[in-house]
């Protein structure tokens, strides 16, 4: 099976009668078909690079509404994909679903037609930016957040956009080298500073600017330990 199929039968249910008053509104006729379809269905595996504990709301309402599921998450961390190609090359039992916040990740995975193309009733209340791909969904959106040493910037002269970082960086030389991102190298990293660049017409001449006066890191514990600490503003 194709991962991504879970996304069909990851909804599941019981007798036609019960089944068909489970159906929300807008949801299609027949779609009591497969919730009826899903008491002979296997386990459904799910890969993630999310911790355990993130699912834990999720499959709690959902083994309450159709208790005779039984869905098990493996937290693969970064090998996400690399186990979902691994065990199809071999033909062997692999996710009906993957979950991972890996960007780039997600784009090769398209590229190599891994995702069951289905079409999720819930798609018209979507917005457009959430449907990546045939079968791949958008679920959440992380913030990208500014933060500073207050001992080194003052709350007045506090920036609130890569902009007026560009603009303090002009003003104080003393910030030189003391600012920190996340590294490109980095899946989420690589994917806010695409996302900044395709919503910023004079992205590249702001980061010209802010390039030079910048020390990326890896992970997020650095940057907010240097930060605590004076190393970097």
């Amino acid at each position: 099976m194709r991962a991504g199929s879970a996304a069909a039968a990851i909804v599941l249910a019981g007798n036609p009668a019960w089944a068909q008053s489970q159906i929300p509104a807008g949801y299609p006729a027949d779609y009591a078909a497969l919730l009826e379809g899903s008491r002979s269905e296997p386990d459904t595996l799910i890969y993630s690079n999310l911790q355990l504990t993130n699912w834990a709301k999720v499959l709690q309402g959902f083994k309450a509404r159709y208790p005779w599921t039984n869905v098990k998450i493996v937290d693969l961390g970064s090998e996400t994909f690399e186990r979902y190609y691994a065990e199809t090359a071999t033909g062997g039992r692999t996710a009906d679903m993957i979950l991972s916040g890996g960007v780039d990740g997600w784009h090769e995975f398209v590229q190599k037609s891994g995702a069951k193309p289905y079409a999720s009733p819930e798609a018209p209340s979507l917005p457009a930016w959430a449907q990546n791909a045939p079968g791949v969904y958008t679920v959440a959106c992380d913030p990208a957040l500014i933060i500073y040493n207050k001992r080194i910037i003052s709350e007045a002269e506090a920036p609130k956009s890569l902009h007026a970082i560009a603009e303090l960086i002009k003003k104080r030389p003393d910030l030189m080298k003391r600012l920190t991102t996340q590294s490109v190298s980095v899946s989420f990293g690589r994917a806010a500073a695409w996302a900044w660049i395709q919503h910023n017409k004079d992205a590249w001449d702001i980061l010209q600017t802010l390039g030079p006066a910048t020390r990326p890191e890896r992970a997020v514990g650095g940057i907010l330990e240097k930060i605590s600490t004076g190393e970097h503003a």
